[in-house]
């Protein structure tokens, strides 16, 4: 477990340090999504209970686990561009899933006891619409976007991840397999060291874009300056011949 803290930690400072660097808002949805995702993982392997003694720290695992939803969908829609491939209804959707997320995960902390249940079952409710949904999405984005390899591998990972836990605790397949044991934390490790290549590539691709950009400016520049040569080359005799085309047009006259 201590393990996982220091590589979330890791991950998360160094993609912090890119966001100052690159001032790229998709780095910050990257870790604010991975700080709550990690926060629910550690509260659902009892971290802070064991290391801190609160049992009351498990009240925030619903929270937790509502914003890293938010989240998961803010960098999602930053590191796809999930805009340019839904429609208008289907973004107006995807964006109402976060607002609601985040109602949720922040009245999950405000409500009485009493409340709680029942705004952990919304919570679960609006999860699974997430995923369900994003899984429409990551069909249109899919061959689309080149970004969409990663998003799927890194996830690919953490549900694989999850599943071999599930397998491991409420079966006796994976009995003699230690490491299934940790595999959502793995999982978890996985998705973040992707994720972070993909956006390390998403970034190669803007410098690209700039770099074509600044010679698509620069061959434009170098015809435009061209065609001004061009013209005023041209502009001398043409005036020449049209002076003496009124020139021979006022001596016909005369005659």
């Amino acid at each position: 477990m201590l393990l996982f803290l220091g590589a979330l930690l890791f991950l998360l400072l160094f993609n912090m340090g890119y966001f100052f660097i690159t001032k790229d808002i998709v780095y910050l949805h990257y870790v604010l999504f991975n700080t709550f995702f990690g926060a629910s993982i550690l509260i659902f392997g009892s971290f802070f209970n064991f290391y801190m003694g609160n049992g009351d720290i498990q009240e925030l695992q619903m929270t937790t686990a509502a914003l890293s939803g938010v989240f998961f969908l803010s960098f999602a829609r930053y590191f796809l561009n999930i805009k340019e491939y839904i429609s208008v209804m289907e973004y107006k959707l995807y964006r109402c899933l976060e607002v609601i997320l985040g109602i949720t995960g922040i009245s999950h902390i405000l409500v009485t006891y009493k409340y709680k249940y029942i705004i952990s079952n919304i919570i679960d409710f609006f999860i699974i619409v997430v995923v369900l949904f994003m899984i429409k999405v990551l069909f249109k984005v899919k061959g689309k976007n080149p970004l969409s390899i990663y998003y799927i591998l890194a996830w690919s990972s953490q549900i694989s991840g999850t599943l071999l836990l599930y397998l491991y605790e409420y079966s006796d397949l994976l009995d003699n397999f230690a490491f299934a044991r940790y595999s959502l934390l793995i999982g978890c490790i996985g998705e973040m060291i992707i994720n972070s290549f993909g956006l390390g590539y998403k970034s190669k691709l803007i410098e690209k874009e700039k770099v074509k950009a600044q010679v698509d400016a620069r061959q434009k520049k170098k015809y435009q300056n061209l065609l001004r040569i061009v013209c005023h080359d041209l502009s001398n005799p043409l005036s020449s011949l049209q002076m003496s085309l009124d020139m021979f047009k006022m001596d016909n006259g005369e005659d």
